[in-house]
């Protein structure tokens, strides 16, 4: 990102840190993903994540989330919907 988009994406990323419990980002392409990792990691909460698959997120928000939003989450990664 260039560096002002980045600011910007970081201070909301810090802004949300009290209501977020856990968050996972999926992102395809490495270049988009390292960017996004880092603003992710300046925005200071290691529970906001990002991943380059769909599985790895659903099972790193699994444990946060009941039955019912686990198999929405799952279909809505993995299926779109």
């Amino acid at each position: 990102f260039p560096p002002q988009v980045a600011g910007v994406l970081g201070e909301l990323f810090k802004g949300d840190n009290a209501r977020i419990e856990r968050s996972a980002h999926v992102v395809h392409g490495a270049s988009f993903g390292l960017r996004l990792a880092r603003t992710v990691r300046e925005g200071g909460n290691p529970n906001r994540c990002v991943f380059d698959n769909a599985e790895d997120a659903c099972l790193y928000l699994a444990p946060v989330l009941s039955a019912a939003d686990r198999v929405f989450l799952r279909s809505w990664y993995l299926n779109g919907s």
